[in-house]
């Protein structure tokens, strides 16, 4: 056939498509195998140009920022979560990596941002909750500190979890410290 041809072009597409995705897949095993090295390879080697579809696209830049910030290489893992939410707005995933990227570089600030972002996608996210009381604590945004902390008790969202009532027993201490002080 002619490689000009819309239907061999179509074609050639779909396998690249296939290819991609079973590339995709096997990276995503290796990661659930804590395999974290052999995944970043196939991440790094699978294009995010067409042809290939946006789902595998984001999963990918998410996937493989995660590798990276695993293999310790922050820049590189943040630049691919920038790509999944510049993708997909609402990606989770590289939301709550970003917030993890951001305060394990003592960016409290730009983690609260995230974590929240997160939060507004999966209200009960765990570690995100954790993860937004411990930027809380560390930026002395105490009233936050303790409406979270309340909140989050108040709804038994972390159960058997005593950070939630440490928190909010140091936001009341650090108020009460403030107004005597």
């Amino acid at each position: 056939q002619n490689p000009d041809d819309d239907d061999a072009k179509k074609y050639c597409d779909g396998i690249a498509v296939d290819i991609k995705r079973e590339l995709f897949r096997k990276a995503q095993k290796l990661q659930a195998e804590e395999k974290i090295s052999e995944a970043e390879e196939i991440y790094a080697s699978i294009s995010l140009e067409p042809p290939i579809t946006d789902d595998i696209r984001v999963g990918i830049a998410s996937n493989w920022g995660a590798c990276l910030m695993g293999l310790g290489r922050k820049y590189e893992a943040l630049q691919s979560f920038n790509i999944a939410i510049e993708l997909k707005p609402d990606c989770l995933p590289a939301h709550f990596n970003r917030g993890l990227l951001f305060k394990s570089d003592n960016q409290f600030s730009e983690a609260c941002i995230e974590f929240e972002e997160a939060l507004k996608l999966k209200p009960t996210l765990a570690a995100a909750l954790t993860g937004l009381l411990e930027c809380f604590a560390q930026l002395h945004r105490s009233q936050d500190l303790l409406d979270l902390s309340t909140k989050i008790l108040d709804e038994n969202t972390l159960v058997d979890d005593f950070r939630p009532l440490f928190y909010r027993a140091l936001a009341h201490y650090r108020m009460g410290a403030y107004l005597l002080g």
